[in-house]
């Protein structure tokens, strides 16, 4: 759209950002770091012995417990303050990214996909890929706009709002004294420069972005998306539903079920995630599972398909073949 945009902070080259310290220096001081933490852990002990009810330590948790989520990093660009001190229209256009925009001051009015919308301080329009939008700008008027797109070269998210999602429930109310900052701290890194000011950036925008997904409710948010962000406890998930049933027939519907999403968006998080469909996943546990009983038990074969799902012996036989190589017999040479 032409927005005004801050200005691009340079590039950043890891490589460039410490001058090479000499060998016999380097050792030095590491050996100088190690004596004066080990010091600093002596005295702190000390201290706590001799004065325990002066001190009060809190410890503060992971949230969401000790799994790494998976990360879905959005590639930001256009950004830009917005400020219009005589009407404009920007003229009905489709956009090809997201594009986000938040109102600092003023009214901001628009169409969306042929509805009308007026939106007041406090308030962020989350405009999708495909979406007909045009804007009605009249003064006093300031607003922040980004764009941004999800990397569709490897595992994650295209796509962040719902399908079938109506103009009336891509926009959220948010709190300003927190989201403003954010914008400030973004002008302030522009305009400062250097060789951390795209990182910190990139970490204000994400934040940015995360607190804006937290404002939407679930329902507005794809299940793609919602399936990624949960994804980094999705294997252990899946794999205890796997062992509890590992004698069962389980289908695709009744694993969804049970782990409370839809059928295509366990599909797609397992296809993303562990690199196949849950159908194949799971008779690959099954298939891990019969091949341990056979080395480290005297179950027969027809004991063990049983054991993993199978009554048919031949039928196990065969697809136990198929999938590791070796037949049963074989595993237990």
């Amino acid at each position: 759209k032409g927005h005004p945009k801050l200005t691009p902070s340079p590039k950043c080259h890891k490589s460039s950002l410490f001058a090479p310290q000499q060998p016999n220096l380097r050792n030095r001081c590491r050996s100088r770091l190690r004596l004066d933490d080990l010091l600093r852990v002596i005295y702190l002990q000390d201290t706590m012995r001799s004065d325990h009810a002066n001190v009060s330590i809190q410890s503060v948790h992971r949230a969401g417990g000790q799994e790494r989520p998976v990360r879905i990093a959005p590639q930001f660009f256009g950004m830009g303050i917005i400020e219009f001190k005589a009407g404009f229209d920007y003229a009905l256009h489709r956009h090809k990214d997201h594009e986000v925009i938040l109102v600092h001051e003023g009214e901001y009015r628009c169409t969306l996909n042929e509805r009308e919308l007026t939106f007041g301080p406090g308030e962020i329009l989350l405009i999708a890929p495909g979406d007909r939008h045009r804007d009605f700008c009249d003064p006093p008027l300031r607003y922040f706009a980004f764009r941004f797109h999800f990397d569709g070269r490897g595992p994650g998210p295209t796509k962040l709002l719902a399908e079938g999602i109506t103009p009336d429930h891509q926009h959220a109310r948010v709190d300003l004294a927190i989201f403003w900052p954010l914008v400030e701290a973004i002008q302030r890194e522009s305009d400062r420069g250097g060789l951390i000011a795209p990182l910190v950036q990139d970490a204000l925008l994400e934040e940015f972005f995360w607190r804006m997904v937290r404002a939407f409710p679930a329902e507005a948010i794809h299940e793609e998306f919602l399936g990624f962000t949960a994804s980094s406890a999705f294997p252990i998930r899946l794999l205890r539903l796997f062992q509890a049933h590992i004698a069962e027939n389980l289908s695709v519907a009744q694993m969804a079920r049970r782990l409370n999403m839809s059928q295509s968006a366990l599909a797609h998080t397992c296809k993303a995630v562990l690199g196949a469909p849950p159908a194949r996943l799971f008779l690959q546990c099954r298939m891990d599972f019969a091949r341990r009983l056979l080395a480290t038990t005297d179950l027969s074969v027809k004991q063990v398909a049983r054991r993993v799902g199978f009554d048919d012996p031949y039928h196990f036989s065969r697809t136990f073949k198929k999938l590791t190589g070796r037949s049963p017999s074989e595993s237990r040479r």
